[in-house]
């Protein structure tokens, strides 16, 4: 239902081609950068990985999609030399609907800025 677009408009319950689970978690790091949450004085953050990934609705291709309420922190722990670990969680919903379509917890190191 992903990749065969006239099989998923004759078949799908959906109505048409369904957006990867996985796109719809890539989207992630693109609200984290239009949100601009990076601490201040960081060099960079790196990708950890995820905890608690669930994709709870699907989506099909030309729903619209945003980012549901906020980004919340859930947890920041000190890692040494500059390094802390941050969890912050993510709905992702699809424009039009009440229930989030990707609710994931997202885990970045953020590198401070050497001095």
């Amino acid at each position: 239902m992903h990749v065969d677009r006239e099989r998923s408009e004759r078949e799908s319950p959906y109505g048409g081609t369904l957006v990867h689970g996985f796109f719809m978690l890539s989207l992630i790091t693109h609200f984290m950068a239009i949100a601009n949450v990076r601490p201040a004085g960081a060099a960079y953050t790196l990708n950890y990985g995820m905890d608690k990934v669930r994709v709870l609705e699907p989506v099909v291709v030309g729903d619209g999609v945003k980012l549901r309420d906020r980004i919340s922190l859930l947890d920041v722990s000190d890692r040494g030399e500059g390094k802390r670990l941050f969890k912050t969680s993510h709905s992702i919903e699809v424009a039009g609907r009440e229930k989030p379509a990707v609710f994931a917890e997202y885990l970045s190191f953020v590198v401070a800025e050497q001095k």
